[in-house]
């Protein structure tokens, strides 16, 4: 699957700021998952391939080599009242160099963002930079209820870049704060629920927060929580 992208969701970060410009990016991939008695897998990688045109034509096109991949391994007991499911869930996505204005791109850019849910469900980190790992957890103590919940830890899979929301970079983490900062991010505790009301009515709350470190809270991040209500209906 190849995008392209323009404005301000193109921009690349640079030591200080960000350069404008356009992307187009090239993804291939692959995806494994099954089960076992009682156990479930998941794994997953994507390549990222294309070119960064900067909005300033005296300056030239630089390529692009980024990469994602994700795993989940867990436990399901489906047999008893809960339907347990106890596992673990893991993904990395590849970060740059910002100090770099020449040369190859190796941020991820995702596809589809901001609706990375199985990621982030606060949506206030993208997939990009970053490393994530944590339990997963999900019950259903009644068949039209469904309850999820993961902790994952996080960490910046390249020191010499920042970290991103949906659209852009984080402007307190550019500069000298890039190494400063440390490579930990922080813990990110979220949940989910969902209501199966009938064939064609949905209802989904998300939750969570984002408890940074130390050295993140000096750089200029902040803590946060998080709450979206969501009723689908299907037609």
């Amino acid at each position: 699957m190849g995008f392209r992208d323009e404005g301000k969701t193109a921009a690349v970060a640079r030591y200080k700021g960000s350069e404008a410009g356009t992307q187009t990016r090239q993804n291939g991939g692959f995806r494994w998952y099954g089960s076992a008695p009682s156990f479930e897998y998941e794994l997953g990688g994507v390549y990222q391939g294309g070119r960064f045109h900067p909005g300033t034509s005296s300056i030239a096109s630089r390529p692009v080599s980024a990469w994602a991949v994700r795993g989940v391994l867990g436990w399901r007991h489906s047999s008893s009242f809960l339907h347990p499911f106890l596992g673990v869930q893991a993904e990395a996505y590849s970060g740059g160099d910002n100090r770099r204005k020449e040369g190859t791109v190796g941020t991820f850019s995702a596809p589809f963002s901001p609706r990375n849910g199985t990621f982030d469900l606060t949506r206030t980190i993208a997939r990009a930079n970053i490393v994530s790992a944590g339990p997963l957890a999900s019950i259903a103590p009644r068949p039209f209820m469904n309850i999820r919940i993961r902790v994952p830890y996080l960490w910046r899979e390249s020191m010499n870049d920042g970290l991103y929301n949906s659209s852009s970079p984080f402007s307190f983490l550019s500069g000298p704060k890039l190494r400063q900062a440390g490579r930990a991010v922080g813990l990110q505790p979220q949940g989910q629920v969902q209501f199966q009301l009938q064939q064609h009515v949905n209802w989904q709350i998300d939750g969570g927060a984002i408890l940074l470190t130390h050295r993140m809270r000096q750089a200029g991040g902040k803590n946060g929580t998080y709450m979206l209500s969501t009723l689908t209906l299907r037609f």
